[in-house]
């Protein structure tokens, strides 16, 4: 299959801490309240893409050796990247596993004075691309190489063939072709999901409430009576 996208608009409301597995909340009570909220708000559509994506039984979704989010499952090969902005959190599951990364930011306009910073060199971003949109792209790569290496200038952008599409080059050393990063603006937000694949991503966009029934349902029936839910009828191109 493609990457699917998740994105939950999870509100003004704190996030139900509850539907987290022990290990995730263990590591969520550490965190200073802001931020326990926004790692919540990722975790659980992280715990919501999972489900969609056809694992029907998941542990602690935890930083991996490389600082990525990482999951153990017998039987589910897959890759996950996780990201969030305000009230917003976003999900990519590639399966099979093939890199994959995403990053959501709403519009930033500031950033136009730090793109600078982050160009590559020869790379012509400041000039053709909106400053979010590069930003983002550039964030996601990033995710995709597992931060091999860390610096977002490393990584460069240029338009895409196709339309909503820019094409990053990856650093010798990341070990990476080059990327498609696929634009979208769900919930008045950028959207950017990097892949190695020329299929474009699936983007499917429950509410919170649709969310959590997708995790619930999982949390509580036994591994072997699960089936892959029903997706929420949402859905469209990343």
């Amino acid at each position: 299959m493609s990457s699917l996208v998740v994105v939950v608009d999870w509100g003004h409301d704190g996030p139900p801490h509850q539907l987290l597995g022990p290990g995730e909340r263990h590591h969520a009570d550490a965190l200073p309240p802001w931020r326990k909220d926004e790692w919540t708000r990722g975790r659980l559509t992280a715990r919501a893409a999972l489900t969609l994506a056809g694992c029907a039984h998941y542990g602690d979704v935890l930083r991996g050796p490389g600082g990525a989010p990482r999951i153990h499952v017998e039987g589910f090969e897959g890759v996950l990247s996780i990201a969030h902005t305000g009230n917003l959190a976003a999900c990519a599951v590639a399966r099979p596993a093939a890199p994959v990364g995403v990053d959501i930011e709403y519009e930033q306009p500031e950033l136009a004075e730090l793109l600078p910073r982050i160009t590559a060199d020869g790379e012509r971003a400041t000039a053709c691309l909106n400053p979010t949109v590069a930003w983002a792209a550039k964030e996601a790569a990033l995710k995709a190489a597992l931060a091999r290496p860390g610096r977002l200038a490393a990584y460069a952008c240029r338009p895409g063939p196709l339309t909503g599409t820019l094409i990053v080059t990856c650093p010798p050393d990341s070990g990476l072709p080059e990327l498609t990063a696929w634009v979208t603006r769900p919930a008045g937000a950028v959207l950017v999901t990097t892949t190695a694949t020329p299929e474009r991503p699936q983007l499917v966009t429950p509410t919170a409430a649709e969310a959590v029934e997708l995790i619930a349902a999982v949390s509580r029936a036994p591994v072997a009576a699960i089936s892959t839910p029903k997706p929420p009828t949402r859905r469209g191109p990343a």
